[in-house]
């Protein structure tokens, strides 16, 4: 109504203004029925962003540009996400210094992680949520709280496990707290990735629990159901695991989003080939790597290089020139997990030939000196099965 109210109006500068931030809330309006990805979403803050070009209105500007570069991540369509954020920096003589900071420190940070620059993520993302200033958005989240989720999740790729669990913890408690319940959904998002990382079957129960009570947030709830179905995997229950994870998958797909589809698949292939179904298991990584190749999202291409590997069969040649790309593109991102995983895997691969003791001896060496390296989560399965494979190497 009050749109209506509005473009009713002669379209002067002042109109457009008002037009501008309408759209803004209407996107804003739209993002947890369905998705910040959603193709509404985008529509809304692209009409703002036209709106408010030319009449001077620093706010609804910066908003709607500020809210379509977070689309476009959702979206994994990271180079415009780039170019969105580059007309924000024009912005930033114009903003206070501590408000610059953080809009810079989020927004690169963010795409940095997505791109598999965890190091840098990491920094950038902590100087985020160390600045004391975030933009006074009418965006309805709270930039700070997803700004410390997404610390918390590049902080366990690169190996600090307790570190974001207690931050994705204090997180999950700070959002409850807050009336916006897409806070709260935003950080049990980020929690069911990180265990589905770390493949803790009791972490991800305990978090999808949490994301399948949000039913009306389509994306959380997708996301919910397909941990439930990958915590079923990781116990040995495939039949019913697979079927619910390609139901998470299918509604996740429905909301229009794109970012994390490779770790989805990822995670569905690992399950898909425990449970015997290697034709889907290699349909999963075929689409994953195909989908990192055309966005640039390639935080997974480790796990995706490593799962190429054990479902190659017979071929020795192939099997260990998998694990090696898995190992040198871990070790590029600086993911010390995927790192142990693909270490274990080459080790594993090494058991079952007949390789010379030197080559044994080489890759002992190189799980060992990951395994060094792994301060914290020593009590997951992943560490355990790379103790195995490093002692049986002996």
């Amino acid at each position: 109504r009050a749109r209506a109210i509005v473009d009713a109006l002669s379209p002067t500068p002042e109109r457009n203004r008002a037009s501008a931030s309408l759209h803004v809330l209407l996107g804003r309006v739209l993002a947890p029925a369905s998705s910040p990805a959603d193709e509404a979403v985008e529509a809304s803050y692209l009409q703002a962003r036209s709106l408010s070009a030319g009449t001077g209105a620093l706010r609804a500007r910066f908003e709607s540009q500020f809210a379509l570069t977070l689309t476009y991540v959702a979206q994994a369509r990271f180079d415009q996400a780039r170019a969105a954020f580059e007309e924000i920096r024009g912005m930033f003589p114009a903003l206070p210094e501590p408000l610059a900071i953080f809009v810079g420190s989020f927004l690169t940070g963010a795409i940095e992680y997505h791109s598999g620059s965890l190091a840098v993520a990491r920094s950038l993302l902590e100087r985020a949520v160390a600045s004391p200033q975030t933009p006074p958005t009418t965006l309805g989240v709270d930039l700070r709280l997803i700004a410390a989720s997404w610390l918390g999740l590049t902080t366990l790729h690169l190996g600090g496990v307790d570190a974001a669990r207690a931050r994705l913890a204090q997180e999950l408690e700070r959002s409850a707290l807050l009336d916006a319940p897409v806070n709260r959904g935003f950080v049990v998002q980020t929690g069911c990735f990180a265990n589905m990382i770390l493949r803790d079957a009791g972490g991800l129960d305990a978090w999808a629990a949490i994301g399948l009570g949000l039913e009306g947030l389509p994306a959380v709830h997708a996301i919910g159901r397909f941990s439930r179905g990958r915590a079923a995997s990781l116990r040995g229950d495939h039949r019913p695991a697979l079927a619910e994870m390609r139901a998470g998958l299918e509604a996740y797909r429905a909301t229009g989003q794109r970012v994390a589809l490779p770790a989805l698949l990822a995670a569905l292939a690992d399950a898909a080939r425990a449970g015997g179904d290697d034709d889907t298991a290699i349909d999963c990584v075929r689409e994953a790597l195909a989908g990192a190749a055309a966005t640039g999202e390639i935080r997974q291409l480790a796990e995706l290089h490593r799962l190429q590997g054990l479902l190659s069969g017979g071929d020795r040649r192939r099997v260990e020139a998998c694990f090696r790309r898995a190992l040198a593109v871990a070790r590029e991102q600086g993911a010390l997990w995927l790192e142990l995983r693909a270490a274990t895997s080459l080790g594993a691969a090494t058991l079952d030939t007949d390789a010379s003791s030197a080559t044994r001896r080489a890759r002992r060496r190189t799980l060992a000196a990951v395994l060094d390296r792994i301060g914290e989560g020593r009590e997951l399965a992943d560490v355990a099965e790379a103790r195995r494979v490093h002692d049986a190497l002996a």
